[in-house]
């Protein structure tokens, strides 16, 4: 563009072959040309299929499979690109691939691990008119449904009556 830059820069933002031309002149304006093709390479897309949200502890080991393949996945309950979900809370996975030509990139995801859901509402209570019980039926991934619709994880019990709940997660449900 004919402008003088001292130390200059540039940033590539799609991947092609540009040309780079230095054009040097001298204090008794003597000027010289090198030219040099610059390869601006994507970068590999770290992204990988095959982890859901949850699963169930002792499942069937699931395979991973990366976009870009080549790279190497690590994290909890990795082998190779397998993944047995063995240990329950979260479980993190990352997957590095490197192209040939330097360029590098990474994934990390994770997945909740689960127990089989089990509940206990425990025995029958007797409450006095202005008291009040609370049912907790937590499980890990959970997702709960009760007798009146609610779906919080525990349930405030201050009427008279028969309640229930479902509980549902990546193992299965229970009620």
């Amino acid at each position: 563009s004919g402008a003088s830059i001292q130390n200059p820069s540039h940033i590539y933002t799609q991947a092609d072959t540009f040309v780079v031309r230095l054009i040097a002149t001298s204090n008794n304006s003597c000027k010289d040309t090198i030219s040099k093709n610059v390869y601006v390479t994507p970068s590999p897309d770290p992204s990988f299929l095959g982890l859901a949200p949850q699963f169930c502890v002792n499942g069937t080991t699931v395979t991973l499979t990366p976009v870009a393949p080549g790279g190497t996945f690590s994290g909890d309950n990795i082998s190779g690109n397998q993944f047995s979900p063995v240990q329950i809370g979260w479980n993190t996975v990352k997957y590095v691939v490197e192209l040939s030509a330097g360029c590098k990139d990474s994934l990390t995801d994770s997945t909740l691990v689960v127990p089989i859901p089990v509940v206990d509402l425990g025995l029958d209570t007797v409450l006095c008119a202005e008291d009040f019980y609370t049912l907790n039926v937590f499980t890990l991934g959970g997702a709960y449904k009760w007798s009146d619709s609610t779906d919080e994880s525990s349930f405030r019990i201050t009427k008279p009556g028969l309640h229930w709940v479902i509980v549902t997660n990546a193992c299965g449900t229970y009620s």
